[in-house]
């Protein structure tokens, strides 16, 4: 009977609010609940890409901290950036009014003209590129209504745990803290995830057209010395070699032999 006891208060909503950031805090403080890490922004592959949706879509252990690193590494792309902004800035700039009984509600349509819904929709939003959104809703000081983002990579919205690291397994049901609030689907991955082969597909072009230009787009220059001429010919190779790294041919006249 303890024991039956025990378990419905530990699952019990508390008023704790959940704390994230770094390993290094300052003297008196705790630990937070969620310690943060720097995404790892690297030059991934098809195989990379693949083996991280395969461990997203694991049944019993799921993990995406490989796989929202890579979203990360794809905003990086400055069209998809740009596109999303315009689509969040659309989002924001439709007016939203509450009325109760046909009337409007001041109190609350004073909330929901503040910075901080503005920001909630646009996070609202993310939920469809990365698969979920998930939030804490608090009063600061002055009574006003806030909330916080809970890092994606610290959360497993099948199992419903808050985890400590991004790399952790295990964690504490999310249904110990009050007022969250999920948005998404539990296994949905995102739109993020249909867009990474095309960012791929874009940095690859990107990187064969830059070698092609570096090759074939800029100019040849072409020098012509007195074949018996050694002296000018040494002093047109210093100079060509000043000029840039552009390809040149130096060649006698009424020859077409590059020498340099």
């Amino acid at each position: 009977m303890k024991k039956t006891l025990k378990n419905k208060k530990a699952t019990k909503p508390t008023e704790k609010r959940i704390t994230q950031g770094g390993m290094a805090i300052q003297p008196g403080q705790r630990q937070p609940d969620v310690v943060l890490q720097m995404p790892e922004v690297f030059y991934f592959d098809m195989n990379s890409y693949m083996n991280s949706v395969k461990s997203a879509k694991s049944i019993d252990y799921s993990n995406r901290v490989r796989l929202y690193d890579m979203y990360e590494s794809a905003l990086l792309d400055l069209h998809l950036s740009g596109v999303i902004a315009k689509r969040l800035r659309g989002v924001t700039k439709i007016p939203i009014e509450f009325q109760r009984n046909g009337e409007p509600d001041d109190a609350i349509n004073a909330q929901l003209r503040s910075p901080w819904f503005k920001e909630l929709r646009k996070d609202l939003v993310w939920s469809e590129f990365w698969g979920y959104t998930l939030v804490q809703f608090f009063l600061d000081d002055d009574g006003n209504i806030r909330y916080e983002l809970i890092n994606r990579k610290h959360y497993d919205p099948i199992h419903r745990k808050l985890l400590k690291y991004q790399g952790d397994m295990d964690g504490l049901p999310i249904d110990m803290f009050p007022n969250m609030l999920f948005v998404g689907k539990e296994r949905e991955l995102g739109i993020f995830a249909e867009l990474l082969p095309a960012v791929l597909y874009k940095r690859g072009d990107m990187s064969d057209w830059a070698r092609f230009c570096n090759i074939f787009g800029m100019p040849i220059r072409e020098y012509t010395y007195d074949a018996g001429d050694e002296e000018a010919r040494k002093r047109l190779i210093i100079d060509a070699k000043r000029q840039g790294a552009n390809a040149v041919y130096i060649h006698p006249q009424g020859e077409r032999t590059a020498s340099y």
